[in-house]
């Protein structure tokens, strides 16, 4: 998911990022070079809603243009559109829950975590699913796993 920074930084590629009490919203668009033949290409919209004191909402909606392999040396690119969504929810204020789901033109994906944080503990646990072609994989070049589940503890 690309994150809805609240600063605008143009070395990332932010075009515009608007930001109230309890709306932000960001146009971007960014070019990420890993190799010089395996740029991947990245514009869209995000935003981010403050429902109430313990409920986020956020989305994302984005073109991205990535080669059909890692290094990017077969010439052949795909172009895709994907919507990703979601929330986190403060139960208190040590517990917090996120979910995030997504689709596009080569799959689908979800998210789930789980956040304990207290002064002498923090503890997370995450899973996710997605779809081998997500344009998320891609832009991380995720080209293997399409399942993932982590947790640690401190």
């Amino acid at each position: 998911m690309i994150v809805v920074t609240e600063n605008c930084d143009v070395a990332h590629g932010t075009i515009v990022n608007k930001m109230s009490a309890f709306l932000m919203w960001e146009v971007f668009c960014e070019t990420a070079y890993l190799t010089l033949g395996s740029t991947r290409d990245i514009g869209g919209f995000s935003f981010l809603r403050k429902q109430s004191d313990k409920l986020r909402l956020f989305a994302t909606t984005s073109y991205i243009n990535t080669p059909t392999t890692f290094v990017g040396l077969s010439g052949q690119r795909q172009n895709d559109l994907m919507q990703t969504g979601g929330f986190t929810w403060s139960l208190n204020e040590r517990w917090t829950l996120q979910g995030t789901g997504g689709s596009s033109n080569h799959g689908g994906m979800g998210r789930a975590e789980v956040n304990y944080i207290s002064p002498n503990l923090v503890f997370f646990a995450a899973g996710s699913l997605s779809a081998p072609l997500f344009p998320l994989n891609q832009v991380f070049s995720l080209f293997s796993g399409t399942r993932s589940m982590k947790s640690d503890s401190r």
